[in-house]
């Protein structure tokens, strides 16, 4: 039983555990990547915005429309699968 050792110890362990939440995080990305493309495009408004350290009215309106984006993409995303519509 040696030789089981040499393979179960916790290095091996943390490599495994690493392993496995790569690739539930891929398959959760995968799934919500219309999120993540959302929350881009609203930290680039974002960060436009900051540049001067003001916000105007305009920009207030562009990050508020691209939060209602987020939060669209996220209902979108939790209703779909909760509430499958049979035809």
């Amino acid at each position: 039983m040696g030789f089981l050792s040499d393979w179960f110890n916790w290095s091996n362990f943390l490599y495994l555990v690493i392993l496995i939440l790569a690739a539930v995080g891929t398959l959760v990305s995968t799934k919500l990547r219309v999120i993540v493309a959302e929350l881009k495009e609203l930290f680039e408004v974002v960060r436009e915005a900051n540049e001067d350290g003001k916000y105007t009215e305009k920009e207030k309106e562009k990050i508020l429309k691209k939060t209602f984006d987020v939060l669209a993409a996220i209902l979108k995303a939790i209703w779909k699968p909760v509430f499958k519509v049979k035809k």
